[in-house]
């Protein structure tokens, strides 16, 4: 219980903070030129409100009991703090008297890197990774390779499927061919004389006739199958079902 609630005020924590920093953040990195709206939180002592405002205007209210989330504020504030560490500690470079307003021209060009992940991520990052290989491709034999791989994958794909009702489709055929050997019996006398191996095949015959009865794994000894075979004949009556392979032996 304990660590459930430890983890329910990590995720509320991560989550507040994707919001109020994080979110703006990226916008800012991502949306050159654009007005960066400025979001702050209001939190009340008691835990018993959380409100997400931007430029003067309510986001959202996240309704926390003290019962929930009571350490809430504490480990907030504690995140907080060593977010601002780290903060402090990776924006040391970018300084007006910093490592990078040193550079020059030429190292700034060499050590120049985006701003951004999205070239290592998703298909970016695949194109990115084979034109370091292969620096030479164009963007249109990259794209051609792809839909040539995806067209393979595709196609292989269609001929495993194939394959898979292909052998659903003959295993069918072949049990059915197993099937039409095996006589229908009916005849309650007669089903006591049978062995362990002709009750399974009873099982495997009313389980092709009537579906939805009991699996057949389930029963391990002769006479749990005695008694289901006995119980599924009132079964096969009331369906009326009929079988085209072996003989149907009624009562005599």
């Amino acid at each position: 219980m304990a660590a459930t609630a430890g983890l329910l005020h990590e995720f509320a924590v991560l989550t507040l903070y994707g919001i109020i920093i994080s979110g703006p953040y990226m916008r800012k990195v991502c949306g050159a030129g654009k007005k960066t709206r400025t979001y702050w939180l209001s939190l009340d002592m008691s835990l018993r409100q959380l409100s997400m405002v931007a430029n003067g205007r309510t986001l959202m209210h996240i309704q926390a009991t003290d019962g929930d989330l009571p350490h809430l504020l504490g480990v907030l504030v504690a995140f907080l703090k060593g977010a601002l560490n780290g903060w402090e500690h990776f924006s040391s470079g970018i300084l007006e008297d910093g490592a990078i307003a040193a550079l020059s021209d030429i190292e700034r060009v060499n050590g120049w890197m985006p701003s951004t992940n999205d070239m290592n991520e998703g298909m970016l990052g695949t194109f990115w990774v084979h034109q370091k290989l292969k620096p030479s491709t164009t963007q249109h034999q990259f794209n051609a390779k792809m839909m040539k791989e995806l067209a393979y994958y595709k196609a292989k794909t269609v001929f495993e499927q194939c394959q898979k009702q292909a052998k659903t489709a003959n295993a069918t055929a072949n049990r059915q061919k197993c099937l039409d050997s095996v006589e229908l019996i009916l005849d309650e006398a007669k089903i006591r004389t049978l062995t362990s191996k002709e009750l399974d095949d009873q099982l495997d015959l009313h389980r092709w006739l009537v579906k939805g009865l009991t699996m057949k794994k389930d029963l391990k000894l002769k006479d749990d199958k005695f008694k289901v075979v006995i119980a599924e004949l009132s079964i096969i009556v009331e369906a009326g079902v009929t079988f085209s392979g072996g003989k149907d032996a009624g009562a005599d």
